[in-house]
């Protein structure tokens, strides 16, 4: 469907015109307010509303997105339009189904329970809807695995989102994260609310609570009641705010460079539900909304590039931790989800042999990498492989000149920005959160003078690390909830797909294998020495605050790559799909209830 300038132009014009409404509702201002602020705020304000349509009809990139999504839509309503009838029997067997699960809940888990519980329901009924869009969906489900991902994700992530209790302490460092990501949506009011402070100075109190179940569903609800209650303009202050240029306030670093990139989702998401002037808790809970999904999207089209590995790479993306973490506040998501997505370029390229690797592409694979280890930087030398690439798959000689010219340019950066300073300033204390004796600079002149050791003490962590016993910690982890169960099922799914979920033709690549998984080990060692260095007491044999979740990244190339090619499947593709989908669904279920729910 051809759109034509005036039509791009108009609806862009409308869309920012609610988003600049949005946005300048959200404000909060203040007598105190500064009046640059307020200057920027209009000066964005302008930009949405007048630059933005020109951008959209002029600038390519952006025109040619904002056409995809456009005809996404009226893709969307006509199938809707033109399919009615069904969609209005779908919607009446879902409602009647829900309806069923509540009657369900009210006259008979209520009772044997204690009563009614508003989560227990929304968990009961996020089952009910699982079971339904797989029904629903086993049809398409072999040509559409991107779109059943995309689906149950958003199933188990609004179940989760809206179960949790509505305040902090449920994954590692939320509580830095959600004020990294509240200090970059009050950058432009320069406000803080009381509600938000409160939230900060009870992490303790809060964090006990959950990792020892001490708080019952009522606490939990007249807390988010009170928390509701401190929020607003009487309750706002321009005093002591979590400022993006003071670590103290806001975390361990600064938002003034690469590291805002990951709190932009839920930033946007909270800016949002401010505009539509929302409750504090349905403010907290839009952020974790905008993480879910941005996260769901970058998978989405992730799954959607490969020929084969799409089932694998929805399992992986549906894993219960990864799940936990793109509902909650963190950073984890955003770098497992942009990682992946390089992969996905990079893996697809290798799939359809018959193509030639355009510029495009290659731009794009690159950007997600360097998108997804900007938080991170420790995953960069997860971009070595992209230096083999088969030289028959670049269009001409100049364009794979070219492109070696822009990795050597990257490798460059990376150096300048990431190691030089390490020689030039050193690298410091550390993370004191890793407890007394952190010095990093004394750690790394102890690592030089006793190369030996520390390899002996690297070689011993690495092995245990990396062992299929701990594969728990990094698959079924719950968080703060607690350790989930059944890991092991989900080893031999993973571990099937990775052989069944490919190619018949045997295509072989000993080098570019061995390579990737070179690299992945490269990176675990890495991992090992970086928080061996910052994290670790002085002299100590062994490795602190080296989390299993540091793995997740890794975990989809290296079961491709493990896996071959040529293996005859003869089990239908869409049971295949339904069947890998629900059982990672039943997993993640089964731990939330067991872990938290059913605790409550």
């Amino acid at each position: 469907m051809k759109l034509s300038n005036k039509k791009i132009a108009t609806i862009t014009f409308f869309v920012m015109l609610v988003m600049v409404v949005l946005f300048n509702r959200s404000m909060c201002w203040l007598d105190s307010g500064v009046t640059w602020h307020k200057l920027f705020v209009a000066g964005l304000s302008v930009f949405g509303l007048v630059l933005m349509p020109i951008l959209a009809v002029k600038f390519p990139p952006l025109r040619a997105f904002v056409g995809y999504l456009i005809r996404t839509v009226l893709q969307m309503i006509r199938s809707v339009r033109d399919h009615w009838r069904e969609v209005l029997r779908g919607l009446l067997v879902y409602l009647v189904m829900v309806a069923v699960v509540c009657a369900f809940d009210y006259f008979a888990l209520a009772r044997l329970c204690g009563g009614v519980m508003v989560w227990r329901t929304i968990f009961l009924c996020g089952a009910a809807s699982l079971v339904f869009a797989l029904i629903a969906m086993r049809k398409i489900a072999g040509q559409k695995v991107e779109l059943v991902f995309a689906v149950v994700a958003l199933i188990i992530g609004l179940t989760t989102i809206f179960t949790l209790p509505r305040h902090l302490g449920i994954t590692p460092d939320d509580e830095t994260h959600y004020t990294r990501s509240i200090s970059l949506a009050s950058v432009f009011d320069y406000v803080k609310y009381e509600a938000e402070t409160k939230m900060n100075r009870d992490y303790p109190y809060l964090l006990y609570g959950v990792q020892n179940n001490t708080m019952t569903y009522e606490q939990m609800t007249s807390y988010a009641q009170e928390l509701d209650r401190l929020y607003g303009a009487d309750y706002a202050s321009n005093e002591n705010i979590f400022d993006i240029t003071n670590p103290n306030m806001i975390g361990y670093k600064t938002l003034l460079g690469e590291y805002d990139i990951a709190y932009i989702a839920p930033a946007v998401a909270i800016i949002i539900a401010k505009g539509l002037r929302l409750p504090f808790t349905a403010v907290f809970l839009a952020g974790k909304l905008g993480i879910l999904l941005t996260y769901i999207a970058i998978i989405y089209y992730a799954i959607k590039r490969l020929r084969y590995g799409k089932v694998l790479l929805a399992v992986v993306g549906l894993l219960p931790t990864t799940m936990l973490f793109a509902s909650s506040y963190s950073y984890d998501w955003w770098v497992i989800a942009w990682i992946i997505a390089g992969y996905s370029y990079y893996i697809a390229e290798l799939q359809y042999r018959e193509r030639k690797f355009t510029s495009q592409n290659l731009r794009r694979m690159i950007c997600c990498f360097v998108v997804g280890v900007i938080p991170k930087w420790i995953y960069v030398i997860l971009m070595f492989p992209l230096l083999f690439i088969p030289k028959e798959k670049f269009e001409s000689d100049r364009q794979r000149k070219r492109y070696y010219i822009v990795m050597g340019i990257g490798a460059g950066a990376v150096l300048a920005f990431l190691v030089l300073p390490v020689f030039v300033r050193g690298i410091g204390m550390g993370d004191l959160r890793g407890g007394e004796g952190i010095n990093a600079t004394a750690q790394l002149a102890y690592v030089l003078q006793e190369p030996l050791v520390y390899l002996r003490r690297m070689t011993t962590f690495f092995l245990s690390y990396i062992s299929l016993d701990h594969a728990g910690e990094y698959i079924t982890y719950m968080g703060y909830l607690g350790q989930g169960a059944h890991f092991a099922i989900v080893l031999v799914l993973l571990g099937v797909l990775a052989f069944l979920d490919r190619d018949e033709t045997r295509h072989p690549m000993p080098l570019i294998r061995v390579v990737h998984l070179l690299t992945i080990v490269a990176t675990v060692c890495l991992i090992i020495t970086v928080f061996y260095l910052v994290y670790t007491p002085l002299g100590s044999d062994t490795v602190f605050g080296c989390q299993p979740r540091y793995l997740i990244p890794l975990l989809f190339p290296t079961l491709y790559f493990i896996g071959c090619d040529g293996v005859t499947c003869r089990v239908n593709r869409r049971a295949l799909t339904v069947v890998s989908v629900a059982l990672i669904s039943i997993v993640y279920f089964w731990n939330y209830w067991v872990v938290y729910l059913g605790c409550v």
